[in-house]
């Protein structure tokens, strides 16, 4: 698989201070053209919970943001990585 030369990351993670609910932004973008203007879109990707009680949590997690805008990504010829999608989850502790 195709592996950039260079890549520029960004996370931000934010909980609140009794833990009740928090979440995180992170992006990623390939350096790997020397073209001004011609690097491809970052990819950000959006996640968060809430905790409903002590052992329940509802979570939320969105990846490649900006994937509708492009026209997919390649990573190596004609392979493609797998694009925007969303997956909401319940996690139950006993």
């Amino acid at each position: 698989p195709f592996v950039p030369a260079s890549t520029f990351t960004l996370d931000a993670e934010l909980n609140s201070a009794d833990g009740r609910y928090g979440g995180a932004l992170s992006g990623s973008m390939d350096l790997t053209s020397l073209v001004p203007l011609a690097a491809e879109m970052p990819n950000l990707s959006l996640s968060g919970y809430f905790r409903i009680s002590s052992g329940v949590s509802l979570n939320l997690n969105m990846s490649d943001l900006l994937s509708p805008l492009s026209s997919g990504r390649k990573t190596w010829n004609y392979y493609y990585e797998p694009g925007f999608h969303v997956t909401v989850t319940t996690q139950i502790s006993l």
